[in-house]
């Protein structure tokens, strides 16, 4: 393990552990960095509750209604801010941003780029995860099944904000932001 994943995960909160039957299913699509969370810390949240690690089984079908997939993704990760880290049988890791109504490919290889976590430049453009780590220190950390979102949403008019952020399930949050937004693609 490197220094910059035993940082991210040095504040980690179990919320279940794996069931083998899982890493068997996907440990040929997810590869080694994904196996070796759900080996070693389990499904939970890291990074002051920003990274959230998923049985991707639990969130599959929220993936297939508010995504067109033009491969073969699977949710394994879901951040602070609603969004579904993927990752396909190419070994691309996407992170499906809802608010903004974008995705990014953040890593490829099927190998996660822990320095990046630590990357000021790199968090402002592909994470965008500003102003999470401020919506903490004011309303404290979601739990494990819920993330910040806008009210109103962005794409309905609401200021990107702290004042508008609220703790909501993200499960009911990315479902909304699908239903009103529309479906995301490429």
């Amino acid at each position: 393990m490197n220094e910059d994943m035993k940082k991210v995960f040095s504040d980690f909160k179990l919320y279940k552990k794996v069931d083998e039957n899982i890493i068997d299913k996907y440990k040929d699509i997810v590869g080694k960095d994904v196996v070796e969370i759900w080996e070693k810390y389990g499904f939970g949240s890291a990074f002051n509750g920003y990274f959230k690690i998923i049985n991707p089984d639990d969130y599959q079908e929220l993936l297939e209604e508010t995504y067109i997939m033009p491969f073969d993704d699977i949710p394994v990760f879901i951040t602070g801010m609603g969004d579904i880290i993927t990752c396909n049988s190419r070994g691309s890791f996407t992170i499906l941003d809802y608010r903004h109504q974008r995705l990014e490919i953040l890593w490829t290889g099927k190998e996660i780029e822990w320095n990046y976590f630590m990357d000021e430049d790199y968090n402002e453009e592909y994470f965008q995860w500003n102003p999470y780590f401020e919506a903490v220190k004011k309303y404290g950390e979601p739990q494990y099944n819920e993330c910040f979102g806008y009210e109103p949403l962005l794409s309905l008019g609401g200021k990107e904000s702290i004042e508008n952020l609220k703790k909501m399930n993200f499960e009911v949050h990315i479902t909304i932001m699908g239903e009103i937004q529309g479906i995301l693609s490429c």
